[in-house]
């Protein structure tokens, strides 16, 4: 539970940090979260 957390608010920060908070940063939140939380998992 506490990777979860930790993946979902280190992809928010580093998403607005890298991209600005424009249209579409929710989804990309999104697919930086799938791509980062198998990597946390483990």
């Amino acid at each position: 539970m506490m990777s979860a957390i930790m993946t979902a608010l280190m992809s928010s920060v580093i998403v607005a940090i890298n991209t600005g908070l424009g249209a579409g940063y929710f989804k990309q939140v999104a697919h930086a979260y799938s791509m980062a939380m198998p990597v946390a998992f483990l």
